[in-house]
């Protein structure tokens, strides 16, 4: 059911600038919209993972040497992950696709950034998605969001008043204050923002902090190599993602 609103939501959008849709009513219940929204969160996996699977046997069937061409089916393999995670994390995941691309920048920065690039694709999707749910019932969506882990009761609120202080830039805030990009889909939407100027103001905001965070995590690996092997920069790697998380966990619980 939700499947059918979801794309009807997309294909009657506003890809206006500033024009307030009007608000579809819905009698379904939030248990059954948030049922009926993971099967449609499925069937979307399902359409990106047999994309990302077509495009692994077209680069097996380049006439390459073996070398170049395990080079490149490593490489569509971590861009697969990273469109998948970015579509998870912009939809019900809670890890930050940043832990991937900085985990590829430890030994290749240039495979970091193009992975910056496919997550930014699945985010877009993923923030699609939402903002269609946001359009269709919101109050189902931000029902769902009481059962993710690190947002805090305060933190739709927050993004509400931010929306109406800052527009649509208010996308910008939610990198610096660890507030989901899942929150600004649903609660733009539900203020009327058209899908176009959404999607447009999504991609330096979501952009800016891959390539950061990739950029930094390539710089730190450069140095610590000069004293330390690969191995043991992955182990930093994980265990300062680990403090992180910990640390993000605990302040978001309290909040």
């Amino acid at each position: 059911m939700l499947l059918a609103k979801s794309a009807a939501a997309l294909a009657d959008a506003n890809f206006g600038f500033g024009f307030r849709p009007t608000k579809h009513e819905t009698n379904v219940s939030t248990m059954a919209a948030t049922v009926n929204f993971y099967q449609f969160l499925h069937w979307c996996n399902c359409r990106l993972t047999s994309m990302l699977t077509r495009a692994q046997y077209l680069a097996r069937a380049l006439p390459l040497q073996g070398w170049t061409k395990m080079q490149i089916m490593r490489i569509g393999r971590a861009n697969a992950v990273a469109t998948l995670w970015g579509f998870a994390e912009a939809t019900v995941f809670f890890i930050v696709p940043d832990v991937l691309l900085s985990w590829l920048a430890l030994r290749s920065p240039k495979s970091g950034y193009t992975a910056c690039l496919f997550a930014l694709f699945g985010a877009l999707i993923g923030g699609s998605v939402m903002w269609a749910w946001g359009r269709i019932d919101a109050d189902s969506a931000r029902a769902m969001f009481e059962f993710l882990p690190a947002i805090g009761e305060a933190s739709i609120p927050g993004v509400q008043q931010q929306l109406a202080d800052s527009g649509i830039t208010a996308l910008f805030l939610g990198p610096l204050g660890g507030t989901p990009y899942k929150i600004y889909s649903v609660e733009a939407a539900n203020l009327g923002y058209g899908l176009a100027i959404f999607l447009v103001v999504s991609i330096p905001a979501r952009l800016t902090r891959f390539v950061v965070v990739t950029f930094v995590s390539g710089v730190a690996s450069r140095l610590l190599r000069r004293r330390f092997s690969l191995r043991t920069v992955q182990m930093i790697h994980v265990a300062c993602w680990l403090v992180f998380y910990a640390w993000f966990f605990t302040i978001m619980a309290d909040s």
